[in-house]
């Protein structure tokens, strides 16, 4: 069974409580590192941006570090 989520409401209450979510979500360790090099520059970028909008710099952060090992010499990120 699908548990329904709640509209949104004209507050913004249940959108806060999706940001929280998301951000909480994404902060995990093993997803970062499992996912981060998967990522484009760019989609990194944006993921962080969010993140970071959201109040959470040390794991866009993390997500940046991550990502990095991946990157070759010319990518965005690469720090070798």
């Amino acid at each position: 069974m699908t548990a329904t989520r709640p509209a949104l409401t004209d507050d913004g209450c249940t959108l806060a409580i999706a940001l929280h979510e998301f951000a909480q979500r994404w902060a995990d360790g093993m997803l970062i590192d499992d996912l981060s090099g998967t990522l484009t520059c760019s989609e990194l970028d944006a993921l962080t941006d969010l993140l970071a909008a959201l109040g959470e710099e040390t794991v866009a952060q993390a997500w940046t570090d991550s990502h990095a090992l991946h990157d070759e010499e010319g990518d965005a990120h690469y720090t070798h």
